[in-house]
């Protein structure tokens, strides 16, 4: 009968991907892959801020899985990629202006070679009224990746009105 509970409740784990993946982290919560295996979970289920607090455990250097392993960073990066719009605009439609911006500035400290993330950051910035950060932002991705990664996306459209509203074109 002992088994046999056990076997139940070992069976519920497996039930689905976010039941493995919140056991793994409660048995192993310094595991990177757990915690981001988690937040993949909940970026699917659109739960984006708990997705967001999984990714920065392992991204920030104060999380408790914290990590600098490059396979680590790639899995965070990619699942970056998809929650953080997502996550800034519902901030900003909930009135969390600077927990929005915050969105913005840390992917961009996370993955400072991509555009994209930029551009965003630099739009926010010049809602703001805050025109020299949102200048520095695009003179960086100025000299960011050649191809972005999202090309169906029009970043060198972005790019050419922000660049023009900035004061960079004439």
């Amino acid at each position: 009968v002992m088994l046999a509970l056990l076997t139940r409740e070992r069976k519920r784990v497996w039930e689905n991907g976010r039941t493995f993946w919140r056991d793994a982290v409660s048995k192993w919560p310094n595991i990177p892959v757990a915690r981001v295996g988690l937040a993949s979970e909940y970026l699917d289920a659109g739960r984006f801020e708990l997705a967001w607090r999984e990714y920065m455990t392992v991204a920030l250097a104060w999380g408790r899985a914290a990590s600098t392993d490059p396979e680590h960073m790639d899995l965070v990066k990619a699942g970056l990629e998809r929650l953080y719009v997502h996550l800034a605009r519902r901030r900003e439609a909930r009135g969390q202006a600077e927990a929005a911006l915050r969105v913005y500035e840390t992917v961009v400290r996370i993955m400072p070679e991509r555009v994209e993330p930029r551009l965003k950051l630099a739009e926010a910035y010049e809602k703001r009224g805050m025109l020299k950060l949102a200048r520095e932002q695009v003179a960086a991705a100025l000299v960011g990746e050649p191809h972005p990664v999202r090309p169906e996306r029009d970043l060198v459209q972005d790019l050419v009105v922000l660049t023009a509203f900035l004061g960079f074109v004439e």
